[in-house]
């Protein structure tokens, strides 16, 4: 395992270390190392008769069946190409633009997201298959110009080369192709095994989507020791959930913050139960307050909880220990073995421990920069250290805090202001209230901060006032939102996280027909 720099190394080895071990169950579908091998393989040789190599070598993959998903992410990799993997949820006239911008030579679909395009990727010219739901795992080819020259697997292949595009979730604009190599995928998954003392087989059951950087990397992690991913496809079911985690006894769990909630509000009866058999349990992609922490560690006492900061660019960029680090729940933890991470100001000088500016991070992790996107690529990935965009402090001890993004930053007369510094302060003591905090525009200040809330966790003026008296013991005067507005609901990511240009124009359109 130590040894593995490329996705095509694991596979192979992976079916003759483990075989007839267990590595994917979903549904009624349970495959074997040497069966994911095999139909991977097949996939692999069905794309190189009907495709061939040349200057454009992805292929895109557009599908809900997380089991198809990973034959056909592994069957692209074997077979030399790359894969663009697209989020199920994005609507066909947004797949339709990446495919108009980024020319995939081909695109994966299963038979559910088919139906969405219609005749629609007919227009384009990119090949099309798609795989048969009735079988395990059985692909067709609808429409493609066969090559000119007959391709061969290719045997050996750069672990600095690209394996995998994914795409940053676009919460404050256009989503960004994000090209990640083999060497990445495969370094930053060992370094998560090895920060969370996985050496062999477990049982994991990994609700993250694979379109996500979290969620494809637990896969690969748990592949790499000979370990045992469950899915489950479909819409997250917690009633579900927790069933395949009795039914498996599964040691793992991983899953977004959001996930945690929604198991916790419809059945939180059973969760403390399963909380006493689950070995460890890893969650990112989206903050957590202090009080959010503290009540995961009382509903699973007896797990290890490990949470991981760290974006589509620079994964795993930092790991807290929450089980063991419970004076430092504020904090998102220390940087991980291998990582530089520094915190700079506006000048892009490195600042001490206790100063708040942007957050950067240099090491194996950090990706090779934005697809067709070369001014961006150059203005971000700098000197081989990724400006992340978010703005953090280190503390004494190294422990790194989370203040909010660089490009939220508000301005109130001149003095700034990030709001999830408010937010966090406000979750880590209230909790059950969806709400964010934003800026309006001001007359004599230029703007203004704002507590917006969801009519579905109503804040009455006693409640608004006790969380004013809070941030006025703890902020600055003109960084308390002075009044509340009701919303019908707070836009957030699958992730959790606020969309904030859409919910500054959900705001702007009440406000423009309030007046």
């Amino acid at each position: 395992m130590n040894r593995t720099t490329h996705i095509k190394e694991m596979i192979i080895s992976g079916a003759r270390r483990f075989g007839e071990n267990i590595a994917i169950c979903s549904g009624e579908n349970t495959v074997t190392y040497s069966r994911l091998l095999l139909e991977s393989r097949n996939c692999s040789s069905f794309l190189l008769q009907n495709l061939e190599h040349d200057s454009v070598n992805r292929i895109a993959i557009y599908m809900e069946r997380k089991m198809d998903l990973c034959v056909s992410f592994y069957g692209i990799l074997l077979s030399g190409f790359s894969a663009m993997i697209l989020s199920h949820e994005i609507p066909p006239a947004q797949i339709f633009q990446i495919i108009r911008k980024y020319s995939p030579k081909a695109i994966i679909v299963d038979p559910t997201t088919m139906l969405r395009f219609k005749e629609g990727l007919k227009n384009y010219n990119v090949s099309v298959f798609v795989t048969n739901m009735e079988k395990f795992f059985d692909i067709q080819l609808i429409s493609a110009k066969k090559p000119s020259r007959k391709n061969q697997e290719i045997s050996a292949m750069a672990p600095d080369s690209e394996g995998v595009v994914l795409f940053t979730s676009g919460t404050t604009g256009e989503r960004k192709a994000v090209s990640i190599s083999h060497k990445n995928l495969i370094k930053t998954s060992k370094m998560a095994n090895e920060f969370l003392a996985i050496n062999k087989p477990k049982v994991e059951l990994v609700a993250p989507p694979l379109f996500q950087a979290f969620g494809l990397r637990r896969v690969i992690s748990n592949h790499l020791t000979g370990g045992t991913v469950i899915f489950e496809d479909g819409v997250f079911n917690p009633a579900r959930a927790l069933q395949i985690i009795r039914d498996f006894s599964c040691q793992g769990f991983s899953g977004v913050p959001a996930v945690f909630k929604i198991m916790d509000s419809s059945q939180s009866r059973y969760l403390r139960d399963i909380g006493s058999k689950l070995e460890y349990i890893i969650t990112s992609a989206a903050p957590l307050s202090a009080n959010e922490k503290k009540y995961l560690c009382e509903i699973f006492p007896k797990s290890r909880l490990y949470m991981y900061y760290g974006l589509t660019e620079a994964a795993i960029s930092v790991f807290l220990n929450i089980s063991e680090d419970q004076k430092k729940l504020h904090t998102i933890g220390k940087p991980s073995p291998g990582i530089l991470i520094k915190v700079v100001n506006g000048c892009g000088l490195e600042i001490k421990n206790g100063q708040t500016g942007e957050i950067r991070v240099k090491g194996f992790n950090v990706a090779d920069g934005y697809l067709m996107n070369h001014e961006l690529t150059k203005e971000k990935f700098s000197d081989k250290w990724f400006k992340t965009g978010d703005i953090g402090r280190f503390d004494s001890d190294g422990y790194l805090e989370l203040i909010g993004r660089k490009d939220e930053m508000m301005n109130i007369g001149g003095k700034k202001m990030y709001p999830g510094e408010i937010e966090n302060y406000i979750s880590s003591r209230y909790k059950n209230i969806d709400f964010a905090v934003t800026g309006i525009k001001e007359r004599y200040l230029g703007e203004k901060p704002l507590f917006c809330y969801s009519q579905n966790t109503p804040v009455n003026n006693l409640l608004f006032s006790k969380i004013l008296t809070d941030l006025k013991k703890e902020f600055e005067d003109y960084k308390v939102p002075r009044e509340k507005l009701e919303l019908l609901e707070i836009p957030r990511t699958t992730n959790g996280k606020v969309q904030r240009k859409r919910l500054k124009k959900i705001l702007e359109n009440k406000l423009t027909n309030e007046n």
